[in-house]
């Protein structure tokens, strides 16, 4: 029983282990020049893309058993350079402020004081109109191009220089610099991932392991609480052997099913001793009391020719009564002893086996020709 409780244990610890190995086939890929990037792949697929780079170095941009869509450098957001939702590592201008998404990207008339105004297709294409050119301010009114061209046409005065400030200071830098700076931000904020994974990943093979642990150790406690049961239900019967372990049996869960099976199990081997017990007396005892007696083959075949006989009196030869005389004496040994010519007993000769079956024999002959 303990070798197999062992088996069991070893098999849940592989068991286990594999399920720790499949976790752990795909991971998080952050390498920005990646078509990969933010997406889950296996390790084998990361170290073939980092081949291809050499700045890519797969310890810092793939994240073992860790999901994109936890980390803070996948994150979406809406980009001014092109109005749709990319990764923020991936926005060069940065994001969309709340609230102001039509304001942003809408078409509109760009009006730079002292220089030029045309229609842009968006508030970011006319700032880097504004910085391609040198100045720092500048205003931007959503509308159609035919109502840009009627506008541009008008002269009217702009807005009051410290309104464009206002309106300009969203942006904070050059188109390059702007870029710099996200793609600083993301590698901090990628770098902070990674610092904040490797601390969590030891702790989460520690609670895996421990998990196994716990399992294995429960396991083994059932394994010896069965193991003891069995050996005090089975201490005074032979132990059966089950085609399936006991702990499937849906009767090994109710004490009151297993009393009762128990009572039921003594009785029948209590029953079964007496049987026996009773079987030997009558073979081998004198009393003719007992409850079972036994009887051979041969002795039931002599009853049925007695039987026979017995509906054909009217109609036996000589030889016949006498043979049904012998059986008489030998089927009911314990009547009293018939009476001769004489008028003296007559003692009842013992017939041996030897005899019987001739007798027998004779019998079946004489049937067999009527």
């Amino acid at each position: 029983m303990m070798k197999r409780g062992l088996l069991y244990l070893l098999i849940i610890a592989f068991f286990v282990f594999f399920i720790r190995s499949t976790v752990a086939q795909t991971g998080c890929f952050l390498y920005e020049g990646s078509p990969f990037y933010c997406q889950e792949i296996s390790p084998v697929q990361a170290d073939q893309e980092c081949s291809f780079s050499d700045d890519c170095l797969l310890s810092r941009v793939f994240l073992e058993n860790q999901r994109c869509e936890m980390q803070a450098s996948c994150e979406k957001i809406l980009c001014k350079s092109s109005c749709q939702k990319e990764f923020i590592a991936r926005c060069v201008a940065g994001g969309v402020p709340v609230g102001k998404e039509q304001e942003w990207c809408s078409p509109g008339c760009c009006q730079i004081p002292g220089s030029n105004c045309e229609f842009k297709g968006n508030k970011w294409l006319c700032e880097i109109s504004v910085l391609n050119s040198g100045k720092s301010t500048f205003q931007f009114t959503p509308m159609n191009q035919e109502q840009c061209f009627t506008h541009c046409q008008t002269p009217a005065p702009l807005t009051t220089v410290e309104q464009v400030v206002k309106a300009s200071s969203i942006i904070s830098s050059p188109p390059l610099v702007i870029n710099q700076s996200s793609r600083n931000g993301s590698r901090t904020l990628e770098t902070r991932a990674l610092k904040n994974n490797n601390s969590e990943s030891p702790f989460l093979i520690f609670l895996l392991i421990f998990i196994a642990l716990f399992l294995i150790f429960l396991f083994y406690v059932l394994l010896r609480k069965l193991d003891l049961k069995n050996k005090r239900r089975f201490h005074f019967t032979v132990r059966r052997e089950f085609p399936f372990p006991r702990i499937f049996s849906p009767f090994s869960s109710n004490p009151e099913v297993q009393q009762h099976l128990r009572k039921i199990r003594e009785q029948h081997d209590h029953k079964s001793k007496e049987n026996q017990r009773e079987y030997l007396l009558a073979k081998f005892g004198k009393d003719t009391n007992l409850k079972y007696r036994v009887e051979s083959e041969e002795f039931r075949r002599l009853r049925h020719l007695v039987k026979y006989y017995g509906k054909q009196q009217k109609s036996l030869t000589k030889e016949e009564k006498n043979l049904f005389r012998r059986l008489e004496e030998v089927i009911h040994p314990q009547q009293s002893p018939s009476l001769g010519s004489n008028g003296k007993e007559m003692k009842v000769q013992k017939t041996t086996a030897e005899e019987r079956r001739k007798i027998f024999s004779r019998l079946e002959q004489l049937s067999s020709q009527k």
